[in-house]
């Protein structure tokens, strides 16, 4: 690869050109060339796809608009003082900003009128941040100019305050960090003002190590355990090696590029790369090569995976992508407005499917989003939290306290979901209330000191306590309903935090092996109950692949396996893209997202929203459609609500997991609760009906993927 310049009369670098190698052998010589004005002042770049920016100044210098080949405009607009006052986009929204006499800014408003105020002490400091909603935040400081307090105002009167102290110990510096709940965690930093030792308010200390040359080298866990880094002489990692000593090295190129990683296992992964530093391969520990080939911009426009079948790509003149065609030869295309945002996904013309289009608020946020189930609408508060979404099987809307936190979510549907959420000091759930329930209807959460999840209790009364090791890592979770243990689970852990057996309350024990990577070897039941005690093998590639599991566990069989070089399972058809078509005498049906769509040739079916969320599935002429909840507090998209022929007939609510399910099972309301083992199972459920029978409690005993069902007396 060799780069050349050139330069005009007043030493302005005027062009720059490179010549390098393709990855097919060729060479090729990509040229940007730059135009200045009078005053030497960058005025135009051409890039090598004759794409272009152009620049205008002020008399002060400053830039007053950019103009790109589209003929895109951003305006910029200062006062006498050359500060910036104005940005106006292309779409002709614009964000303004205020000023005092110091040249602070005091005012920001964005492109929705809404306005954020800043406030400050005499000596220039930020003290208060007021938000357009009337929620703040303030700052106070020491007499050396050092944070001392934080706070977040709840109210005028109500305030969560985390305060720092800054102390010494000798040549060291200590800082004692407070929250609102008053834990305390410790940060000494050593003569260098590296971070040394870190205690939380459990003491439970972490200590880190630096080489000479100020890199992190060791980091030794309450449990003398460590994680140790090793470096070359530019810097670059070259191994890390794990608190059980298992050791990935790193190799590099001249370039200081990744070539090669050695796992714990001595197996490969190797990289490779073309002049422009683009990654152009990828071969596994199994040999298979993924090759990738970019344009002269750098921009990806084929992928090659090891069975030989590409995926394509285009982009239009801003650099979006413009065009996919998948490994299926099937064409997805798309369109931005004038500020880059996508506002239309257009599917290969063979699926016959309806494109999902999009438009956004003043402040960029989605307003509306139409797709093939329907337009979903979205609305949004001063501070551009979601207030309501209106999607085509009901509304969801939404209400927050001045820090920002979620406290309600009510449906539009009768008998939909209704739901109130609590916090506590550190914003951590706290508790959540279900208004559909008569009783019984508030689960609440509690943590310990180090902000671990120490319990929570569901209304029906049962209890989830957990125990954690001095990494923080879960040792033990009870789970009870007043005097009555439900279940105990006592989990032992190796080095690197890998489970290696669990006890439950009845004796039931299940003892784990692993390989050097951590993948599950076997598994070993005793002391079951109900005599179903044995042992399941696990063996794998190199890659990952599980090649067998032998058994001698009841109910779990054995099963040997193979893959072809794109890692799909051989014994089932699959298409380029990777998706199942026919297993086990069940074929599938895939959308032009990839997504199943239909299961048998039709006898069932589903429908996606312009986002990828299941809406809708119809069995035997029976059309479920589902309302999605993907602002709850377990941060993912969640189904809240059932409905057929616009009848509500299942309700879930959902606090850090799902907490409950209410359906009509047969003609009577029912609701069921769900508890969880160590590894986030439902582990046991319990049954309420209306009018209410005796309640009913079933556990669920795993081994692998497969699971049973057990009464609770």
């Amino acid at each position: 690869r060799r780069t050349e310049y050139t330069y005009d009369d007043n030493g302005n670098r005027a062009t720059q050109a490179v010549t390098r190698t393709r990855s097919d052998g060729t060479t090729e010589r990509l040229v940007i060339a730059f135009r200045y004005d009078g005053e030497n002042r960058l005025v135009k770049t051409i890039y090598p796809d004759q794409t272009y920016t152009t620049v205008e100044y002020n008399q002060l210098g400053k830039q007053t608009k950019t103009t790109d080949q589209s003929r895109r405009e951003t305006r910029y607009e200062y006062d006498e003082r050359g500060r910036l006052l104005r940005t106006v986009y292309p779409d002709n929204r614009k964000e303004e900003n205020g000023y005092d006499e110091e040249g602070r800014r005091t005012s920001f408003t964005d492109r929705g009128e809404r306005t954020t105020r800043y406030k400050y002490d005499n000596v220039g400091r930020l003290v208060e941040t007021l938000y357009p909603d009337g929620g703040r935040t303030t700052t106070k400081y020491d007499a050396l100019g050092r944070v001392q307090e934080q706070s977040r105002w709840l109210d005028q009167t109500t305030k969560y305050t985390t305060t720092y102290r800054h102390e010494s110990e000798g040549r060291r510096r200590v800082v004692y960090v407070t929250d609102p709940l008053q834990h305390t965690t410790k940060q000494l930093f050593d003569e260098a003002g590296r971070l040394w030792k870190v205690t939380d308010a459990k003491s439970h200390t972490t200590a880190y190590e630096y080489d000479k040359d100020d890199r992190r080298t060791k980091v030794v866990y309450p449990d003398t355990t460590s994680d140790v880094m090793e470096y070359d002489g530019f810097g670059q990692v070259v191994a890390k090696t794990d608190q059980a000593q298992r050791t990935t090295r790193f190799r590099y190129d001249g370039a200081g590029r990744l070539v090669k990683v050695i796992d714990a296992a001595q197996k490969e992964t190797a990289y490779g790369y073309d002049e422009a530093g683009n990654q152009t391969s990828q071969t596994d520990a199994n040999s298979h090569t993924t090759t990738y080939v970019y344009d002269s911009l750098g921009r990806r426009t084929r992928r090659t995976l090891p069975e030989g079948m590409s995926e394509l790509y285009t982009y239009n003149d801003a650099g979006l992508l413009e065009s996919r065609t998948d490994f299926n030869g099937k064409t997805t295309t798309y369109k931005y407005d004038e500020l880059n945002r996508l506002v239309k996904k257009t599917p290969d013309a063979s699926f016959g499917a309806a494109p999902v289009t999009y438009t956004y608020t003043a402040t960029g946020r989605r307003e509306t989003m139409a797709d093939a189930t329907g337009t979903t609408s979205y609305e949004y508060d001063a501070r551009d939290r979601l207030k309501t979404k209106a999607t085509p099987f009901g509304t969801l809307a939404y209400t927050y306290d001045k820090l920002g936190e979620l406290k309600t979510v009510r449906s539009s549907n009768q008998d939909g979901v209704s739901a109130d959420y609590g916090y506590d000091g550190l914003g951590r759930l706290s508790s959540v209330t279900d208004n559909r329930l008569a009783g019984g209807n508030v689960t609440t959460y509690g943590y310990d000191d180090a902000g671990n999840l120490e319990s929570y209790t569901y209304g029906n009364g049962v209890k989830h306590a957990y125990t954690y090791d001095s990494l923080n890592r879960l040792t033990d979770l009870a789970i009870s309903k007043a005097a009555l243990t439900l279940n105990r689970y006592s989990y032992t852990l190796g080095a690197a935090g890998n489970r290696e057996s669990v006890t439950e309350a009845d004796g039931r024990h299940v003892a784990y092996t692993y390989d050097a990577l951590y993948r599950l070897k076997s598994e070993t039941v005793t002391v079951d109950a109900g005599g179903v005690n044995g042992r399941v093998d696990y063996d794998y590639d190199d890659v990952g692949n599980r090649l067998s599991r032998t058994s001698t566990l009841p109910g779990v069989a054995p099963q040997s396996s193979a893959y072809d070089k794109n890692d799909r399972l051989n014994s089932d058809s699959s298409d380029a893209n990777g998706n199942t078509k026919q297993s086990a005498g069940v074929s599938y049906t895939y959308d032009w997202e990839n997504r199943l769509t239909e299961v048998n040739d039709g006898a069932v079916q589903y429908a996606y929203d312009g986002d990828g969320n299941r809406v809708s599935k119809t069995v035997a002429g029976v059309t479920t459609v589902y309302l999605v909840d993907a602002n709850n507090p377990t941060g993912y998209a969640q189904v809240v609500e059932e409905l057929q022929g616009g009848q509500f007939v299942r309700r879930y609510t959902y606090g850090s997991d799902l907490l409950s399910q209410r359906q009509i099972i047969p003609g009577r309301w029912t609701s069921s609760y769900y508890g969880y083992d160590g590894r986030g199972s439902v582990a046991f459920s319990q049954t309420l009906r209306v009018p209410p029978p005796t309640p009913t409690l079933s556990a669920l005993m795993y081994i692998e993927s497969q699971s049973v069902s057990k009464p609770i007396k």
